[in-house]
C-alpha cells in the first residue's frame, strides 16, 4: 500500500511514471490502456500530481503539507489555455486532484485558496473547450474514458461540459463496451 511518505520520496525524485504505476496499484482498478495513457511523457507528470492528490486526501483526516505541495505543484503546471498537460486525460487527472482537494478543506472547515480555486474554473473551462466535434477528447475513446473515470462524479464537471455527445461518441466509436456506471468506465477502457 503506498503511504504519504511514499508518495513524498517518489515526488522529490520526479519518479513520475512509478509514482502513476504506485497510486493505480493500490485500490484502482483500470485496464493497462488507461495506465499506458497516464505514463506518456507529455502526461505523466500532471497525472502522477494529480493521482497522489487523490490519494492524499484519501489517507488523511485533514489537509496535509504534503497535499498542499501537490496542490501548488499542479497550479504551477497549469498552462495558459487552463489544461495541467498537452494530454486532455492527465489534465482530468489532475483537475479532479484539486477537486478533491477543495473538497477535503471543505470537510474540515478550512478555507479554499482562491488560486486553487481559479484553476479549478480554468481546467473545467479547458475541458468544455478541448471536446471534438463529435462529442468526445480528442477523437479518442481512451482519453474520453479517463476524463469521464475521473470528472464524471462530479457536478462542476457536468455543467462545465454536456455529457450526452460524450456518451453518444463512446457508443458510436466501437472501441468500448457499453458501460453504465462511472466505476464501469475505467476497466472497459480497452
Amino acid at each position: 500500500m503506498i503511504n504519504l511518505s511514499h508518495i513524498e520520496r517518489l515526488l522529490n525524485e520526479e519518479s513520475y511514471g512509478r509514482l502513476v504505476d504506485r497510486v493505480l496499484s493500490n485500490g484502482r482498478r483500470v485496464n493497462r490502456a488507461v495506465a499506458k495513457r497516464l505514463e506518456v511523457s507529455e502526461a505523466v507528470a500532471a497525472a502522477a500530481c494529480g493521482l497522489a492528490l487523490q490519494r492524499c486526501c484519501e489517507l488523511t483526516y485533514a489537509p496535509t503539507p504534503l497535499a498542499d505541495r501537490l496542490a501548488m505543484r499542479l497550479l504551477e503546471m497549469q498552462r495558459n489555455d487552463g489544461h495541467f498537460s498537452r494530454s486532455v486525460a492527465a489534465s482530468a487527472v489532475a483537475l479532479r486532484g484539486l477537486l478533491e482537494y477543495v473538497q477535503h478543506h471543505r470537510d474540515v472547515g478550512e478555507p479554499v485558496d482562491a488560486h486553487v480555486s481559479a484553476g479549478i474554473a480554468e481546467g473545467l473551462a479547458a475541458m468544455g473547450r478541448a471536446r471534438s466535434a463529435n462529442g468526445g477528447f480528442r477523437n479518442n475513446a481512451v482519453e474520453s474514458t479517463i476524463v469521464l473515470w475521473q470528472l464524471g462524479e462530479h457536478e462542476a464537471f457536468r455543467s462545465a461540459v454536456e455529457l450526452d455527445p460524450l456518451w453518444s461518441e463512446l457508443e458510436r466509436s466501437g472501441d468500448l463496451p457499453r458501460v453504465t456506471e462511472p466505476e464501469e468506465i475505467a476497466p472497459a477502457a480497452a
